[in-house]
């Protein structure tokens, strides 16, 4: 499989923390520029991962929430940037998908509220459902970040005036799943609220997919029938 992977021991583990809930795997996606190394320290409560564009593979930290639930946060390296070839988006994919032993439970797609939603946005969206199918939409949740100046009724009010239609439509798939997310704030009560509703949302999830996570196996057989569907066209 290469030497992409990175996989560090999480702290958690090292403590010898007790677990009393099956691990759940989340995958950050996105472009580089929309913060998604500090999405994920966020969600850890520690600083693992480096600056934006310092590792160019998939890399895992592990960490507990106090109730007990384990979490697996696998960052990716920009995979949807407009510069990357497609064959490394598909090498890092299976890299993810090794690191996510028992499979994803969650795609998070990280948007920045700073940075008007463009083409490159819908292009990183395309290029997830080509890459995985349409299957991984039933496991997205869109992190909405640097939306720091809005009250929550405000902030609905300005996605649903700003929103772009091709955003919208994934999201009517998604059940609406957003969260706003502040990476800035000091507040461990918002912090940890912020990680709680994401996590509502990975437990919704796996309900709605009878518990079953988005695993290699769905992955490979995606490929090999798009493979046959192109012989069949041709």
């Amino acid at each position: 499989m290469g030497t992409s992977v990175s996989k560090p021991v999480s702290d958690d583990k090292k403590k010898g923390t007790s677990v009393s809930k099956p691990v759940k795997n989340i995958v950050l996606v996105g472009r580089s520029v929309n913060g998604i190394c500090t999405t994920g320290n966020n969600i850890l409560g520690q600083n693992k991962f480096g600056s934006e564009g310092a590792f160019m593979h998939c890399q895992m930290y592990s960490t507990t929430t106090p109730d007990g639930q384990m979490i697996n946060v696998i960052k990716t390296p920009g995979m949807f940037d407009l510069s990357v070839s497609e064959d490394y988006i598909s090498k890092e994919i299976i890299n993810c998908l090794t690191l996510a032993e028992e499979g994803v439970h969650a795609v998070l797609f990280v948007l920045s509220m700073k940075n008007r939603i463009t083409q490159e946005e819908e292009y990183a969206l395309n290029t997830l459902q080509r890459i995985f199918g349409s299957k991984i939409l039933e496991y997205l949740i869109f992190l909405l970040i640097d939306g720091e100046k809005f009250e929550a009724k405000e902030f609905e009010d300005y996605f649903r005036e700003c929103c772009p239609e091709f955003l919208m439509r994934v999201l009517r798939f998604c059940n609406g799943r957003k969260v706003l997310f502040n990476n800035m704030t000091n507040d461990e009560g918002v912090k940890a609220e912020q990680v709680n509703q994401v996590m509502a949302h990975v437990a919704a999830i796996s309900k709605k997919n009878d518990e079953k996570p988005y695993t290699e196996d769905m992955y490979r057989n995606i490929k090999v029938n798009t493979f046959f569907s192109l012989i069949a066209f041709i």
